[in-house]
């Protein structure tokens, strides 16, 4: 179990490095032009039309909370311990920014969890992003770090 932990915590920190390098080291302003997508049209938006989420995470499939001005404000639905999940974030989600979070649910129908955690949001097109994420969750009273990584649309 600590060796899955660790090649997943250490994957997900190489791929966050590795697309924050792709992105702050092009070498010519013709080559960040055409390898770069621009998502300058979302930078630092919120990602309303995200409606699902999918992954390694709490919720593993989920529906998007909006707030009344439409902005994404958290996730609930199933996880893979046959239980409930909701996450709410503390401010709107937004791209390319750490967006912290709140959570709590039940894990095997019966016993609950709360835990709080960031995911850094890594937007793939302009309708869905990719979350890389940790934090830390209390169930029975007992910590319990986590990585996690996910697919918003």
């Amino acid at each position: 179990m600590k060796r899955r932990l660790l090649l997943t915590s250490f994957i997900l920190v190489f791929a966050a490095l590795s697309i924050c390098a792709a992105q702050g080291s092009s070498s010519s302003a013709l080559w960040e032009a055409s390898m770069t997508p621009d998502y300058s049209y979302r930078a630092g938006s919120s990602l309303k039309n995200a409606k699902y989420v999918l992954g390694i995470d709490f919720p593993n499939f989920g529906w998007a909370i909006n707030n009344d001005r439409g902005e994404l404000a958290g996730y609930r639905g199933f996880n893979v311990g046959i239980g409930y999940s909701q996450k709410n974030y503390f401010e709107p989600y937004r791209d390319r920014t750490f967006n912290p979070y709140w959570s709590f649910g039940t894990i095997g129908l019966f016993v609950p969890y709360v835990g709080v955690g960031g995911d850094y949001a890594v937007p793939l097109d302009e309708r869905s992003n990719l979350n890389l994420g940790a934090g830390i969750m209390l169930v029975l009273f007992v910590p319990a770090p986590y990585v996690s990584i996910s697919y918003t649309w």
